[in-house]
Order: C-alpha cells, then sequence, then structure tokens
C-alpha cells in the first residue's frame, strides 16, 4: 500500500480484537490489485471492541461491532454498534474506495444516538471549534439527539467537509450569562 493508506490504517485501527476473518485470492500475486479484471482479493475481519481513530482531533469510536473489509483496491469499516462519547453508535460505514490513489479520501456516514450535552462535547473538542467557538460558548443542553453524520476526510492537507443533521427530542439549549 501506498504510505499515506498504511499510515492512516496503522494509526486509525487502535485497538480490539479480530473475532474471525476470510481471505480469499483469485489469480497472480504480481497482477494485485487486480484493475484489469484478472483476479480478485478480498480479505474479511469480524472485529470487536474495536477503536477507530479516523482523524486527528475527532472524538474516536469505540466498542465497536462490525466487520473491516479490504476489496481489490479499497476498504471498507461497516460498524453495527459502539460508542463516541457516552452515545451509542447506530451504524457507521468509513470508506476509502481506493487506498492505491495518491491522495486517497475517506468517507464516513452515521448515526449516533444519545445525550445533547454529548453534541455540544463534540461541538467544543473537535476541529469545529475553531469555527463554532463563539456560538457554544456558555451553552448548555439537556434531552437526547440523533446525528446524522457525512464527512469526507482527504488523507492529505486538504479540508474536511462535513454535512450532518440533529434530530432533537425533548432537548434544550439553554444560554448560561456569565
Amino acid at each position: 500500500l501506498p504510505e499515506k493508506a498504511r499510515a492512516w490504517i496503522t494509526r486509525a485501527l487502535v485497538t480490539g480484537r479480530v473475532t474471525s476473518g476470510t481471505a480469499l485470492v483469485r489469480g497472480r500475486l504480481s497482477d494485485f490489485p487486480f484493475d484489469a479484471s484478472n483476479g480478485l482479493f478480498e480479505g474479511r475481519l469480524n472485529v470487536s471492541d474495536t477503536v477507530l481513530d479516523y482523524e486527528a482531533g475527532w472524538p474516536w469510536v469505540g466498542e465497536i461491532e462490525g466487520e473491516v473489509v479490504f476489496r481489490g483496491r479499497g476498504l471498507e469499516i461497516n460498524a453495527v454498534a459502539g460508542k463516541i462519547f457516552d452515545s451509542s453508535v447506530q451504524k457507521i460505514n468509513a470508506a476509502i474506495p481506493d487506498l492505491f490513489l495518491h491522495e486517497p479520501q475517506l468517507t464516513i456516514r452515521g448515526e449516533v444516538r444519545g445525550a445533547t450535552t454529548d453534541v455540544l462535547r463534540l461541538l467544543r473538542e473537535s476541529p469545529l471549534k475553531d469555527k463554532l467557538a463563539n456560538f457554544v460558548a456558555g451553552l448548555s443542553a439537556s434531552g437526547q439527539v440523533t446525528l446524522n453524520l457525512d464527512l469526507l476526510i482527504p488523507l492529505s492537507v486538504q479540508p474536511n467537509q462535513i454535512k450532518g443533521t440533529l434530530q432533537f427530542r425533548d432537548s434544550a439549549l439553554h444560554y448560561v450569562d456569565k
């Protein structure tokens, strides 16, 4: 693998257990990654209690239960359970479609449910703090929230692209005067 992709995988998959795995290779290894449809490579790892540190400065996803799949040029991590802070990951898909690109890109799509206070913590402790520090200063919260998140993270110096929606349930946001 190219250095950027190898470095990301080494840093991002912090800890965890592989509970089972399979590998399938069809074709000559010298033809890998089989771009000319002259073979197939697929490795599947079922993981448990795994920590994913997908991007420096962002909160880790911990306690992941799911699958890591290497197929052809790509990598995909599919989590069916996990935690960000005290919030529950309902599902997360992290994918690098082409690990062999000079500038590979990571996409993350997921749904997280938990306390509205965890959203404030995310805004205060992630790179979003640079843009939202004035908004979240003095803000307190209560209730529950569902966060649908869509991130595009270039494994280079390019800026991240972030989209997300929040669905509040019995929540309240309050500014505390100092």
